[in-house]
């Protein structure tokens, strides 16, 4: 089976998102995010970004996603992202250099130091 990582996000207007980061056949990384509004049906995913490593997919990724929170009708951001199935691919310290000390990062549901 080939290496995936699966984040649930939450923003400070209480979108949830999922993304989702795996190798590709070609040895590439993709994201693909499914997006719901609050009391709205989720969306099927969407493929959001690639890269020639986890780390670039996930930063094109979440670089994508908060330009499209700030400038949205209702602007956005990113407050939660939680690795429910640990974080095989991109670890907490990188998502947290990526994200910023704004966001909390959770490993399983639990908030890490």
């Amino acid at each position: 089976m080939e290496p995936m990582q699966n984040f649930r996000i939450t923003t400070k207007n209480g979108h949830h998102i999922e993304l989702d980061l795996r190798r590709t056949p070609l040895a590439r990384f993709e994201c693909s995010f499914s997006d719901s509004e609050p009391n709205h049906a989720k969306s099927d995913f969407v493929r959001i970004a690639e890269g020639d490593t986890a780390l670039e997919a996930f930063s094109t990724a979440a670089e994508g996603l908060s330009i499209r929170f700030r400038t949205g009708n209702r602007p956005d951001s990113i407050t939660v992202v939680d690795n429910p199935s640990n974080a095989e691919l991109v670890s907490v310290a990188e998502q947290r250099n990526i994200l910023g000390r704004e966001v909390t990062v959770k490993l399983n549901g639990v908030a890490q130091a």
